[in-house]
């Protein structure tokens, strides 16, 4: 057994001993699909919405929830601002030098060059394989493997890097939350050229901005177009007498736009509303990769031969005749305006910031305020870091693998080496950005990231970053959490690092029971932070 191996194990043995097997966010026999059963805690005083002054527990809840956790010395900072005044801070993420994050972006530039090059780039590769001779098309068939892994990867890793160093935390973690929402495949056929383009111009511009903006950004972009299939929905005309063309109408983007962007599955309409939608949607298309992409890009093109003229009825509204490109806008302006949008969009936040089962009456604040502030994410955040239901459920919630791994990394003070390596940790997590097959994008329960082959792959993160050898991030360990003779200075150390403020008792004194018998200081360390990362305290916000 390696060395890796045998710490991972002695964590797993830790992190079972403190879990019970079957505790109420984490445990090996958890069942997936299943409703979480962790209730959060009674309230107490300290627990009401706090005031002008912010005590450590709530900075860090706050970090926890709004930010991709804190980095050393976050929670003073927040403490010594306030939470209301950080929070309004963040909320003009324009106002915040940015430096850092530009810069862990360097790496990963080729991310960022226009959807048309790329895909030239990739047709080049395409012809040096046809036109070489049967023996030597090896060589550029590696060739495109390695382009289109290294453009995955930068892509992901792009994201990655900015979640991690960017000082608007709050503008990054709504970005990540309506890149779910609104989420596309990067591997069906042309995304994968346009899938970064769709982040940065569809949902990074607009993730603080009108939900209004943001769903007419994301209707009209190419990634959304392809992944969805509206860019081939065309109307249904008989090319003769009783024939139909082949291609016509189509659903998808129509049922994803009802059922999952604005309505919701509940929403109140029916599939005929469904037909309706996908009919005022015809002709919101695209160039032609193979045709027009040289020439224009992967731009947005309405096309008026392949819409449907016809008069429309979208739950009791009508649509009249003629209505061109118009008409879609009109659509989605109504959609995003309708009451069921407001519930449902309210209760995917409340999820995401509160408990899996969201309070209802969070639900209800947030509704009220999402139709007052005509869809203002901004006016909804504050809703939601005003309400009392925030600050009640804490640690009740269990971070999904990318919040893991951008937890863990701030909080021992690391960034990215320039590589792949942590878009490879966050699959191997389970979390592969950009590229969830289902248009419900990634889950938030706890109970969806459960199982026994997920609880050892957190397992190998926590021992792995423990030690310092996680791949894909450069950390100086020793300035952050340094190693110690005295197990009790060490046992601090680690506690104020990594655990929210009196969260931790348990879990260090499993760990004191497990590096009593250790003698190398390093060693030591190492044991303490992998279990403490793979602890409760911390797999939980």
């Amino acid at each position: 057994m390696t060395r890796r191996q045998s710490l991972t194990s002695l964590v797993l043995r830790g992190t079972l001993l403190l879990f019970g097997c079957a505790g109420p966010v984490l445990g090996c026999n958890a069942a997936p699909k299943k409703a979480p059963t962790v209730t959060a805690a009674a309230p107490t005083p300290t627990e009401a919405a706090p005031a002008k002054k912010t005590d450590a527990a709530e900075a860090h809840h706050l970090l926890g929830r709004f930010a991709f956790g804190p980095r050393p010395g976050d929670v003073e900072r927040v403490r010594a601002e306030g939470a209301e005044a950080w929070l309004e801070r963040q909320l003009a993420p324009d106002e915040i030098d940015d430096a850092k994050a530009a810069g862990a972006l360097e790496p990963y530039r080729d991310a960022f060059a226009p959807p048309r090059e790329l895909y030239e780039e990739f047709e080049d590769m395409r012809r040096a394989r046809r036109d070489a001779e049967d023996g030597g098309k090896r060589q550029p068939r590696r060739r495109m493997r390695r382009y289109m892994r290294d453009l995955t990867g930068n892509g992901q890793m792009s994201v990655i890097a900015r979640h991690l160093k960017s000082e608007r935390q709050v503008h990054e973690v709504m970005v990540d939350f309506w890149t779910n929402h609104f989420n596309v495949f990067a591997r069906k056929g042309p995304v994968k050229f346009v899938a970064i383009d769709y982040v940065e111009k569809a949902i990074r511009p607009h993730a603080l901005g009108r939900f209004e903006d943001m769903l007419l950004a994301t209707a009209r972009h190419p990634a959304m177009l392809v992944y969805l299939d509206n860019a081939q929905s065309v109307a249904e005309r008989e090319d003769r007498p009783g024939r139909k063309r082949r291609r016509g109408l189509n659903e998808n983007y129509a049922r994803e736009l009802l059922e999952l962007h604005t309505l919701g599955v509940d929403g109140g309409y029916e599939q005929k509303d469904i037909v309706e939608v996908a009919r005022v949607l015809t002709g919101w298309s695209m160039g032609r990769p193979r045709r027009d992409w040289a020439i224009t890009g992967p731009e947005f093109q309405f096309r008026a031969r392949a819409h449907d003229d016809g008069k429309k009825v979208v739950l009791g509204v009508e649509f009249p005749e003629n209505g061109g490109e118009e008409e879609g806008v009109r659509l989605l302006k109504m959609l995003a305006a309708h009451p069921s949008t407001a519930r449902h969009l309210s209760r995917k936040l409340c999820e995401r910031f509160v408990a899996d089962s969201p309070p209802p009456a969070c639900v209800d604040t947030l509704a009220r305020t999402y139709i007052e502030s005509r869809g203002d994410v901004r006016a909804l955040l504050r809703a939601v870091a005003r309400s009392p239901e925030f600050w009640k459920n804490r640690r009740n919630k269990l971070k999904s693998p990318l919040e893991l791994v951008l937890s863990g990394v701030r909080a021992l003070g690391g960034s990215t080496d320039g590589t792949l390596g942590l878009a490879e940790v966050t699959a191997r997590l389970g979390q592969p950005l950009l590229l969830q097959p289902a248009p419900t994008g990634y889950p938030e329960a706890a109970a969806d990231w459960l199982g026994t082959s997920a609880m050892l792959q957190r397992m190998k993160f926590a021992t792995a970053l423990g030690a310092g050898e996680l791949s894909g991030v450069s950390l100086e360990l020793d300035s952050v959490v340094a190693p110690n003779d005295d197990d009790e200075v060490l046992l601090r150390n680690v506690e104020s690092t990594l655990f929210p403020p009196g969260a931790g008792a348990r879990t260090l004194e499993v760990i004191r029971s497990r590096i009593v018998r250790v003698n190398e200081p390093s060693e030591r360390r190492t044991i303490a932070l992998a279990l403490a990362l793979g602890s409760p305290e911390f797999q939980r916000q």
